[in-house]
């Protein structure tokens, strides 16, 4: 079988530096980090105390009153991020086979934020106290599945919890899905959400952190150089890939809008 090209069509972005293609392209001209002070709890009790936190971040922009109060912040993003990817790539899902549109994602630790927040609801108020959907939004699986729901794309659909390489083996498995036959349309996406139990077990690994205000003007990414902590930064990136060359519906023909590839692992052209 002959192996299709892969084409990067649409964009959806909720990062620390800006929301939407033209928010993060903004930050990334204006050269300044996103790392600040932990404000989502109290992190004064470890040694890192500093992140990459999306502060811009409203749901009810991109998502349902009604589905709001049914998805965590971590569900939240995927699914604002895969709306902005849509109209990106002006993409209309009704005009698709949905069984030939999948999902991959992959994430560390998944809605474990939620679950604490609910943690903390139990101990205070026993059972009736916790969400009842507590199951369904803090898996790992959460994101893509969520994403399915809220669009109806019935392909592939899958999350890995790979940790910090689980983007990157996400881009494989939406490449080979397009490449192999097995879908037209995948969204990539790898949504991640800092928590209290996170920065808890990462904190050993972190160096003596230098109290907020007098942080440097550094590039927003993993880092322990220097004696700096460790830093975290936050949110996600959705993309829309396509197979290249096909028909969309109406007769439009499908060209990289982003970038084309030839295999997940070769330069991006």
């Amino acid at each position: 079988m002959t192996e299709r090209r892969v084409v990067i069509t649409g964009i959806g972005a909720i990062t620390p530096i800006g929301t939407g293609v033209e928010g993060l392209w903004e930050g990334l001209r204006r050269r300044e980090s996103a790392v600040r002070c932990i404000t989502r709890f109290d992190p004064s009790m470890f040694k890192s105390r500093i992140a990459g936190e999306v502060a811009d971040f409203s749901p009810g922009d991109h998502i349902q009153e009604r589905r709001i109060r049914r998805l965590d912040r971590f569900s939240q993003f995927s699914v604002a991020a895969t709306r902005m990817a849509l109209s990106d790539a002006r993409l209309d899902p009704a005009k698709e086979d949905m069984d030939r549109i999948g999902a991959t994602m992959g994430t560390a630790l998944g809605g474990v934020a939620h679950g604490e927040t609910q943690y903390r609801n139990f101990m205070r108020g026993g059972p009736r106290a916790v969400d009842p959907a507590l199951a369904l939004t803090v898996f790992a699986g959460a994101a893509s599945c969520n994403i399915a729901i809220e669009f109806g794309f019935t392909g592939p659909n899958s999350t890995n919890g790979m940790s910090c390489a689980s983007g990157a083996i996400a881009i494989g498995e939406a490449f080979r899905a397009i490449t192999r036959g097995e879908a037209d349309v995948m969204v990539r996406e790898a949504p991640k959400h800092r928590s209290l139990r996170s920065v808890s077990g990462h904190s050993p690994l972190s160096g003596p952190c230098p109290p907020a205000t007098t942080i440097p003007r550094m590039p927003a990414g993993p880092s322990t150089r220097g004696g700096m902590a460790s830093l975290w930064p936050r949110g996600l990136r959705c993309w829309f890939w396509r197979s290249a060359g096909e028909l969309w519906p109406g007769g439009r023909r499908c060209t990289p809008k982003f970038a084309a590839l030839d295999s997940p692992t070769t330069r991006i052209t």
